[in-house]
């Protein structure tokens, strides 16, 4: 590997963590400056870095076992941006800034002893992926990766998830507040005239929140002063809060979310046993 071919990096300590390497011949280190990495190319697919080469001659093979075989390109506004650039900008960190804060002074404060690790992109659908107890990472499916404005969109919708998060099922009233403000906010704040298509369950828990917000669009937010998890809420607060709402919708929003995607056998046994009363 020579000093033209070679893609450099400075080395940094401590050195991740590898698995060894089986099937490609490696070259020799001796063109690589004492504090220069060589970028091994992948040859049976040459999108991705298969090692690295260190002067000293250690050799260490990225583990991509967990990386689809297939992975789109990924619009570089998402997570690139300028030094130069100190204002607006396209990357999900800055509109999850502006985002999180429109939700909590929509929705109320986010649990602040969970911490939010992050970004990732998946083949499936969005969604918050929970890495221990107390922490999490919002999952972005490939749809996004090409597509910002289905990024943002996603992003949106699972940062409100974000503000009560527990890797339990969710109620109806929190996946209607993620949806209803995911395309709110695309419409009003960023002014993408995005609509959403037909999604029955999703389509019915945000018209539920919607008359909720239409009555009192602080109405949640005082709700969750009084109980801080979503998964908590109940008919008589949600009564307590709005009392024009009629029994039955109230009832309604505490029910457990069914999306016709993920629902597990437990979860639809915990929705079986649930009752339109207390």
């Amino acid at each position: 590997m020579s000093k033209r071919s070679s893609q450099r990096l400075k080395r940094s300590t401590p050195k991740p963590q590898f698995k060894s390497s089986q099937y490609i011949q490696l070259p020799a280190p001796n063109d690589l400056e004492p504090d220069e990495i060589g970028i091994i190319l992948d040859p049976q697919n040459p999108r991705r870095i298969h090692s690295y080469m260190f002067a000293d001659g250690t050799h260490l093979a990225l583990d991509n076992d967990s990386v689809p075989a297939q992975v789109p390109p990924l619009e570089p506004s998402l997570i690139v941006t300028s030094m130069a650039n100190r204002g607006p900008r396209n990357t999900l960190a800055y509109h999850f800034g502006e985002m999180i804060t429109a939700a909590q002074d929509l929705f109320g404060p986010r649990n602040q002893t969970f911490l939010f690790l992050g970004f990732e992109f998946i083949p499936d659908y969005a969604r918050v992926r929970y890495v221990t107890e107390y922490s999490a990472v919002i999952q972005l499916s490939f749809r996004g990766m090409m597509n910002p404005i289905h990024a943002y969109l996603e992003l949106a919708h699972e940062c409100v998830h974000l503000l009560s998060p527990a890797p339990k099922p969710v109620l109806i009233i929190e996946e209607g507040m993620a949806n209803a403000f995911s395309y709110n906010y695309l419409r009003e704040t960023m002014k993408i005239p995005v609509r959403p298509g037909p999604q029955r369950y999703y389509d019915e828990a945000a018209a539920l929140v919607t008359s909720l917000l239409d009555i009192d669009r602080y109405g949640i937010r005082k709700l969750r002063e009084e109980e801080p998890d979503t998964r908590k809420i109940t008919k008589s607060l949600i009564l307590k809060y709005f009392p024009t709402v009629s029994e039955a919708v109230a009832a309604r929003l505490v029910r457990t979310f069914l999306n016709g995607v993920t629902d597990t056998p437990g979860t639809l046994a915990q929705y079986a046993r649930e009752s339109l009363r207390e």
